[in-house]
């Protein structure tokens, strides 16, 4: 099942900003986890690719992200499938935000 909102933004008080299952993404980019996105790409058909970096203890290393958009508030990962909700901004603290470069 999916994590909702609220259930992810108490999360984020807890652990890590890496480890949290909450992430900030805007129009210039940001992190899913170790993931950082650089830039967006339109594939068609409600298919983005994030293109960024991967990073890990050791470095980093080019990456990619292919996301279908299903509506407003959802969007899944076609590689591995995992689902993910939009949550708006103005629901999160303003110190989470600022933990995950909001």
């Amino acid at each position: 099942g999916g994590v909702s909102c609220a259930e992810a933004i108490a999360e984020a008080t807890e652990l890590p900003s890496d480890e949290a299952s909450l992430y900030y993404l805007d129009a210039r980019g940001g992190w899913i986890g170790r993931f950082e996105i650089q830039r967006y790409a339109a594939l068609g058909q409600n298919r983005y690719r994030f293109v960024g970096r991967d990073h890990s203890e050791t470095g980093s290393s080019p990456g990619q992200m292919d996301i279908t958009v299903h509506s407003r508030t959802s969007f899944t990962e076609t590689q591995y499938g995992g689902r993910y909700t939009h949550c708006q901004t103005s629901t999160i603290p303003r110190a989470i935000r600022a933990d995950l470069g909001g």
